[in-house]
């Protein structure tokens, strides 16, 4: 499949997207009040599951996401 750089970078600039190439990434989602705030569950299932809270500190779009 051919991908344009914008496509690639629309991918993934919405975190939520990344279970959909990630099986281990359960789900991704913003937390309300702030763009740059996700909260994230990863692992194999109950009780093996991780959840954490991550902040994007810098964007330049179609080049990098940190």
């Amino acid at each position: 499949m051919n991908c344009s750089i914008e496509q690639v970078y629309d991918l993934w600039a919405n975190l939520e997207n990344v279970p959909r190439w990630m099986p281990l990434v359960k789900r991704v989602r913003r937390l309300p009040g702030d763009e740059e705030l996700w909260h994230w569950t990863f692992g194999l299932g109950f009780p093996l599951l991780t959840k954490w809270t991550s902040r994007i500190t810098q964007r330049i779009p179609l080049h990098l996401i940190v």
